[in-house]
């Protein structure tokens, strides 16, 4: 209400006005209505020009009107978007559309105003003292045909009456003139105050409501949206390699455990074919070793009852002789051999529990030694596997850190240059803006010292000078307009495709230095797995050295016990053979060596077992590893060629970036050389209009 308030009292004051002007040229024309007909005729000029420049300052006021409610509007309903943004400004006037549409975007232009009413305001005046002119030369003409026709001084007297009252009626065109000129003008300056107020609340409006429109707010939108963007778009890729990482850890605990099943397997086929080859390679050796001991103690124990035989019948003749004395010898050798066969079965009990305690702790010792050789393999693969995943992370924060600094430092690095080269187009634009208003001036001073001439010529060639003059004027009016909106045009498609240019190059340049980074993690990843994998080949190599010694030890150790039996065997046949009076207890000892020699044999086909199923898993787990180092080199010779062809395909994209670019550029100079040579032409036009309109008064 208060900014309306304003408003309604101008407009009351500019129809007050207007209509006094009316009232004062209605009350001249009447009173020259029935006495002058020229001085109405005047009077009827004065009147139109008036009409005219207050039908122009009715259509500015109505514009000036409308942009008010406008704006009103505006601040109850602010537009949301520019489609309605581009609404609210078609229900401005048309001319004040572009105008207010450049000031919105940031653009220091003014508002049209009223172009004839200023010259009407003096065209007025003129024709008032044109039409005082036209009277006085009309009475003077009158008063000096009376003075020339009549002779006495009452005729002359009354002959002058009538031109000296034409004469004060003559000076009422100037009246018409001066009044109309004045309440026009008036009118006009109360237009140009409203005007003035409403661009005011105009510079408000942008400065606060209309401010997200502005050319510069929308640049700084751009680029925080381009910043989210970009954010975005990094923690996207540090997402996906988050999830790549994550994958390469299951997949790398995937191949362990399947790495670690599959040596377990062929560890537990190598030990059951190991221990089936043994027991068939050595239980004919064993049988027939049993058989050669027996088919020699049958011999031996035939041998010995032939003897036996031989002295019992040469025994026998004397037995007879003193059966008594034998008797009693017979029960006391038989006491004394049931006490043998005692002990003997004694001695054999403990020597076969003593054995099979010595198989069993050996037995038991080499599932000990077995079960923590795995479970110190286990606990070093998973040492190692931790170790390699602590690298992996530290690695690929590394990579994320030095990706954040060098994408800082690039975007640092494009932002000088740009910076400089909009500092260098806008001096540039400036310049050729201070050159074009210095030329403009030096034209507008030259057509003002050839109109100045020009006044004295004839009413033809004046009227003739003065169009040639505003068509000049509108000329060099519309030149620096079209110049300037050519200009901004061209600026703003430079900005625009730099703005795509940088953006572009932005993320090809981001995308090539993440996949550098991703080459160099899968690099030094190998690298570090492959080093991994021949200390593991290390440790195993050195595992199979310390089995083989101390397979090679057993042996030897089980080698010296079937010798130390086999003297055993040889000690106890010669004492069979020394003594035939110990046939029996020869006979158990005979029985319990080859017992022991059955239990050498045993414990030779356990060690001979052992020894084949180290020699068989040693040779499993080293295939086992050597197919894992060549899958796995296959995998990154893979990786390395894939990654080589996306490198190859982006330097290929960054070039026809680097073309586009260039040609973007080219176009842009070659537009920007047009722009001035077309503004050249049009000064020299105005230059040749100008010498020839100098030339014409010669």
């Amino acid at each position: 209400m208060t900014a309306r308030t304003p408003s309604r009292l101008a407009g009351a004051t500019g129809l007050a006005a207007f209509a006094a002007g009316a009232g004062v040229l209605a009350w001249i024309g009447a009173g020259y209505a029935a006495t002058s007909p020229l001085a109405l005729a005047m009077t009827a000029l004065i009147a139109v020009a008036y009409a005219l420049g207050g039908l122009e300052l009715l259509r500015d006021h109505r514009a000036t009107t409308g942009m008010r409610q406008a704006l009103d509007r505006l601040q109850a309903d602010p537009p949301a978007d520019t489609p309605q943004l581009q609404a609210w400004l078609q229900t401005l006037h048309p001319t004040l559309q572009q105008p207010v549409g450049l000031r919105i975007d940031g653009a220091r232009v003014g508002l049209p105003g009223p172009a004839m009413a200023p010259y009407l305001v003096g065209l007025l005046v003129l024709l008032g003292m044109l039409g005082t002119f036209l009277g006085m030369v009309v009475t003077l003409k009158g008063a000096a045909s009376a003075l020339q026709t009549s002779t006495d001084l009452p005729t002359i007297r009354a002959a002058l009456t009538a031109p000296v009252q034409g004469l004060g009626l003559a000076f009422g065109t100037s009246v018409a003139g001066v009044a109309a000129s004045a309440m026009l003008g008036l009118v006009a300056a109360l237009c140009r105050r409203a005007r003035l107020q409403a661009l005011q609340q105009l510079d408000a409006a942008i400065a606060t409501t209309l401010r997200p429109f502005a050319l510069a707010q929308r640049q700084g939108d751009r680029q925080a949206r381009q910043h989210a963007e970009l954010l975005q778009a990094l923690q996207t890729l540090g997402a996906q390699l988050q999830a790549g990482q994550e994958t390469f850890h299951r997949q790398a605990l995937d191949t362990h455990g399947t790495l670690a099943a599959s040596v377990e397997q062929s560890l537990q086929r190598s030990l059951a074919d190991g221990a089936r080859l043994a027991s068939a390679t050595l239980a004919p050796m064993v049988q027939a070793t049993l058989d050669g001991i027996g088919r020699e103690t049958q011999a031996l124990q035939t041998q010995v009852a032939g003897t036996v035989q031989q002295q019992l019948d040469g025994v026998a003749r004397r037995l007879q002789d003193a059966v008594a004395q034998v008797a009693a010898t017979g029960q006391a050798a038989q006491a004394a051999q049931q006490q043998q066969h005692q002990a003997a079965l004694a001695a054999q009990q403990q020597l076969h529990q003593a054995t099979l305690a010595d198989q069993q702790r050996h037995h038991q010792a080499l599932a000990d030694d077995l079960q923590a050789r795995q479970t110190a393999w286990a606990q070093a693969v998973q040492t190692q596997a931790d170790a390699l995943l602590h690298s992996v992370d530290q690695r690929q924060q590394q990579l994320l850190d030095g990706l954040a600094a060098r994408d800082a430092t690039r975007l640092a690095a494009l932002a000088q240059p740009l910076d400089s080269l909009a500092q260098r187009l806008a001096g540039a634009f400036e310049a050729a803006s201070a050159q074009a208003q210095a030329q403009q001036a030096s034209i507008c001073q030259t057509l003002e010292t050839t109109a100045e001439r020009m006044q004295a010529q004839a009413a033809q060639q004046a009227q003739q000078t003065v169009a040639a003059i505003t068509a000049l004027l509108q000329a060099a009016g519309e030149a620096p307009r079209a110049a300037a909106e050519a200009m901004g045009q061209l600026r703003q498609q430079l900005s625009d495709s730099l703005a795509r240019d940088n953006a572009l190059l932005d993320e090809r340049s981001r995308i090539t230095a993440t996949l550098t980074s991703l080459l160099d993690a899968a690099r030094a990843a190998a690298t570090d797995q492959r080093a991994a994998i021949d200390s593991l080949v290390a440790q195993a190599g050195a595992l199979l050295q310390q089995a083989g010694a101390h397979h090679t030890a057993q042996a030897e150790a089980t080698a010296r016990q079937m010798a130390a039996t086999a003297d055993q065997v040889v000690a106890a046949a010669g004492e069979v053979q020394a003594s035939a009076g110990q046939v029996l207890a020869s006979a158990d000892q005979v029985v319990a060596s080859a017992g022991q020699v059955v239990a050498s044999a045993s414990q030779v086909a356990g060690a001979a077992t052992e020894v084949a199923a180290g020699g068989i898993e040693v040779a499993s787990l080293g295939e086992a590893f050597g197919a894992a180092v060549a899958q796995f080199g296959d995998s990154n010779q893979a990786l390395l060629a894939q990654l080589q062809r996306i490198e190859a395909a982006l330097g290929r994209s960054l070039s026809r970036s680097d073309e586009q670019l260039a040609y973007y550029v080219a176009q842009a100079r070659e537009i920007i050389d047009l722009s001035l040579l077309s503004q050249k032409q049009i000064v020299d036009d105005l230059q040749r209009v100008a010498g020839r309109d100098a030339a014409t008064p010669a």
